[in-house]
């Protein structure tokens, strides 16, 4: 019963996966977070909708925007870890002087 359960949840992700437009559940679902949380951005206006009627939806090019600007690329170090000074072995920055 349990692989059954499994085989209707890989079906309905590849079915989800394949749309142009999401409800607020599989919207949510799409970006792996949960509902309340969807509901949140588009309510601050971070995340752009539709209404139709009653009817919430959200496009998937328009989730995938805002999906990307959480990308790291890893050939691009990390603002922290340019900023940062070596350490010494005590944990005190090293002051690159001829101290």
């Amino acid at each position: 019963m349990k692989k059954l359960e499994n085989t209707v949840s890989v079906a309905k992700t590849a079915a989800v996966a394949q749309l142009e437009f999401f409800d607020p559940v599989d919207a949510a679902s799409f970006i792996l977070h949960c509902r309340s949380w969807l509901d949140k951005l588009k309510n601050k206006g971070d995340i752009p909708y539709y209404k139709v009627g009653n009817r919430v939806l959200f496009r998937r090019v328009d989730l995938e925007a805002y999906m990307e600007q959480f990308r790291v690329d890893p050939t691009v170090p990390a603002a922290h870890e340019k900023s940062q000074r070596p350490r010494s072995r005590n944990g005190r920055f090293e002051s690159g002087g001829g101290e």
